[in-house]
């Protein structure tokens, strides 16, 4: 694997805060797939993918490498659990 990808439905709120924290998340394609110009006319029902467009709103990559120190690792964790204990509260 070389994604690391999660579903939230504050997404963008979440890219923010992971960004002010350091951490080098990202949206990993532009557009949902089947609305890249690549795939035009090559997919049955291309047009009209409900589910697809609404994860992918949805969808955040974090980091995931093989040189990403364990240390690092806990950054990540560290800064998602706070953006989300934030919330709760």
């Amino acid at each position: 694997m070389h994604l690391y990808v999660i579903e939230c439905e504050r997404r963008d709120e979440l890219l923010k805060h992971l960004k002010i924290k350091g951490v080098g998340a990202s949206l990993h394609y532009p557009l949902a797939v089947h609305q890249h110009a690549a795939y035009a006319n090559r997919i049955r029902g291309g047009d009209e993918l409900p589910m697809t467009e609404h994860f992918y709103q949805k969808n955040l990559t974090l980091p995931m490498y093989p040189q990403l120190s364990e240390e690092k690792v806990e950054h990540v964790i560290s800064a998602v659990i706070s953006w989300f204990a934030a919330k709760k509260n």
